[in-house]
């Protein structure tokens, strides 16, 4: 009989330890919410609605790594670079297998919503070499947490990428 009271004690005080204390119990409840943390990655984010104001897209971006076609010999990343209002250059920078680049590609380019999805198109491009290329046409819509996911066509071949923020 005395184990069990003793354990019963030891049980109170163990409970009464981790019991809300009044200064837990009087906290205010227009105490303000933690602050939303920041994505930890450098992935484009899209506003919730479509706006005229591409601020958000303001400077560089590198789109991945991705192959113009199944047999491709190389990769190719875009580099988008935009002011405030949408205009800017799109240039295809092709790499060869050993991540070497071959040639870039460029051209003005701009951005603009199309309903919900924003657009990027730019104009044929002349490129290092002195060949010309087809533009590109590059498409992004709004996943979770704004996250954009694009999708982009050259030439009849489509591919999907990730835009990452440039310094």
């Amino acid at each position: 009989m005395r184990a069990v009271i003793v354990l019963g004690a030891l049980l109170l005080l163990a409970c009464a330890r981790f019991a809300p204390t009044a200064a837990l119990a009087d906290a205010s409840p227009t105490e303000a919410p933690p602050a939303p943390v920041k994505p930890r990655d450098d992935r484009l984010r899209m506003p919730t609605q479509p706006t005229r104001d591409f601020s958000f897209l303001q400077g560089c971006w590198r789109t991945d790594r991705y192959k113009e076609w199944a047999q491709a010999p190389g990769y190719v990343y875009q580099r988008l670079c935009f002011d405030e209002h949408g205009q800017g250059t799109m240039t295809a920078v092709v790499l060869d297998n050993g991540g070497s680049i071959v040639r870039t590609c460029g051209s003005h380019a701009v951005a603009r919503y199309e309903g919900a999805k924003l657009a990027f198109a730019n104009r044929p491009k002349i490129c290092s070499d002195g060949h010309r290329a087809a533009g590109d046409h590059l498409d992004c819509t709004q996943g979770s947490e704004g996250l954009a996911f694009c999708s982009g066509r050259i030439a009849g071949y489509h591919y999907s990428v990730n835009l990452h923020r440039q310094p």
